[in-house]
């Protein structure tokens, strides 16, 4: 028996056509019922905002920098502080402003955005040997401002400030001293040109320089030879003590200066007794290293370097205990009342443990 294949009829050819576009027509219609459906729910995701300070955008701020009104730019500077790296650029372009108060206001907000900054600091430097030749005490200035402003950028503002250390202005090579001693310890990299300046013909630098050394701490005992020599060669006594204070911050590392600083306790220049009291403290922190010379010291005939002496000896405590024969006889025998007090307070410090 033969079977020939049904051939549709055009009715039901025309109703399955029609039965597919119907298909498509429901498809693209659920569609666009999904797309209804979903959108008020994406509506409601936060978009990411533009940052703004007090209403207004970075782009907006800037834009007040090409405003004639002094006003307008000084507060134009004072705003971008808040946009944090962003605003560098716009902030190194205003440190150039003929306006001070731009300059400072500039300065400031690079402080407040801190290490991001770090790119300004060239331009920082400039801003030092632009500044105003001349400073009203007690008024704030773009040479301050530049200062704080790259100790706050930190050790990564230390290889310019290096540079700076060598620049032909004197007022750049103090502020550069100046900014380091804000970094400390972070301002190591710095020693090298630091040692160098302690034997600038400048006063003012010699004095920052020993300071800083002494902010940097330990990490500056290459330092100790170079201030041995201010000790023996100064004759400003304000730059001799801020000596005797970096070696005291550097500590034990500087047992090589304990015989210039025993000299020191015999310094009479200084009728406040400042350098003594700060040799004190220096050879109380260098610790036991410093012990043998101040037992010396406490035979020394002047009554003043005694006392100082005994003084040292309890700063150091417990570990000061090799001089405690010597203490003892001094607090049953000195001649002088002071040293013999002296003598009895730093043993009950030293035999404390």
């Amino acid at each position: 028996m033969l079977i020939f294949p049904l051939q549709p009829s055009p009715a039901y050819a025309i109703w399955e056509e029609a039965n597919v576009r119907n298909k498509g027509l429901l498809a693209e219609i659920a569609l666009w019922l999904l797309v209804i459906l979903v959108s008020p729910t994406l509506s409601k995701q936060p978009l990411a905002q533009e940052p703004h300070y007090q209403g207004r955008t970075l782009a907006e701020w800037q834009a007040d920098f090409r405003d004639l009104s002094p006003e307008m730019r000084r507060r134009a500077a004072a705003a971008l502080g808040y946009f944090g790296s962003p605003a560098v650029p716009a902030l190194v372009t205003a440190l150039r402003d003929l306006d001070t108060e731009v300059r400072m206001n500039a300065a400031s907000s690079l402080g407040l955005i801190g290490p991001a900054a770090k790119d300004a600091a060239l331009a920082l430097i400039q801003a030092l040997r632009d500044a105003e030749p001349y400073v009203i005490l007690g008024k704030p200035n773009v040479s301050q401002e530049v200062v704080e402003t790259l100790g706050a950028i930190g050790p990564a503002a230390v290889p310019i400030l290096v540079q700076a250390l060598e620049d032909d202005h004197t007022s750049v090579r103090i502020h550069a001293a100046e900014a380091l001693e804000k970094i400390g310890p972070g301002g190591k990299d710095a020693v090298p040109k630091l040692i160098l300046a302690l034997s600038d013909p400048e006063r003012a630098l010699r004095w920052t320089a020993t300071k800083t050394i002494g902010a940097i701490g330990p990490a500056a005992k290459d330092a100790v030879p170079g201030l041995i020599q201010v000790l023996a060669g100064e004759h400003d006594l304000l730059v001799q003590r801020e000596a005797v204070k970096a070696l005291g911050q550097i500590g034990p590392a500087a047992k090589d200066a304990v015989p210039a600083l025993i000299q020191a306790l015999a310094e009479e220049r200084d009728p406040l007794g400042d350098l003594q009291l700060a040799t004190v403290q220096a050879l109380g922190a260098i610790g036991a290293a410093a012990v043998p010379a101040l037992v010396q010291a406490l035979g020394d005939p002047r009554t003043m370097v005694r006392g100082l002496a005994e003084k040292a000896l309890g700063q150091i405590g417990p570990a000061a205990k090799d001089a405690v024969p010597q203490l003892r006889k001094l607090k049953d025998g000195d001649p002088d009342t002071d040293v013999r007090l002296q003598a009895g307070i730093s043993l009950r410090v030293i035999e404390s443990r």
